[in-house]
């Protein structure tokens, strides 16, 4: 408490000593793009557990590789991710979700509707294939610009080091 002084006019403040805590953000956002039946479609949904991208997203059954990666992330103790659903390929459309389109803001692009992610992991558009060079190099960019990290199943064409020596 300030003590008074017998001066008309002088007054004393005590300042507080405490440290003040620095606000939270977070750092580590992982956003996930890949195929599922339903769901919002180049939308990307804030989830933050396996049954919440359930709910939205469908099961296993419905969004295979999708489903497998994002079960991966919370097992692992994940606790945020951004999940955005694109287009399986289909015989009356000539291109896939994948990459997407920067104008339209679908495919990878639909993450430009969120101010950060720190990871982007791509599932390949049909359940056992390859992601396509073309999507790695584009996906690759985006996350360059974003100063993310990218995070893919590398070519089953791949041979493991070992094979080399």
């Amino acid at each position: 408490m300030p003590r008074e002084l017998p001066h008309p006019g002088l007054f004393i403040e005590e300042a507080s000593q405490g440290l003040h805590p620095i606000t939270g953000v977070p750092t580590s956002v992982t956003a996930f793009v890949g195929v599922a039946q339903v769901g919002p479609l180049y939308s990307p949904l804030s989830i933050t557990s396996l049954t919440e991208f359930e709910s939205h997203f469908g099961s296993v059954t419905s969004a295979p590789d999708l489903w497998c990666t994002v079960r991966a992330f919370f097992d692992n103790g994940g606790k945020q991710a951004l999940v955005v659903r694109v287009r399986a390929p289909s015989p009356h459309r000539r291109t896939t979700g994948l990459p997407g389109s920067r104008a339209r803001k679908t495919g990878l692009y639909a993450l430009e509707r969120v101010e950060r992610f720190n990871l982007l992991c791509l599932t390949p558009v049909t359940p056992g294939a390859d992601v396509p060079i073309a999507t790695y190099r584009n996906a690759l960019a985006y996350c360059q610009e974003r100063r993310a990290m990218l995070l893919i199943d590398p070519p089953a064409e791949w041979k493991p080091a070992s094979s080399t020596l």
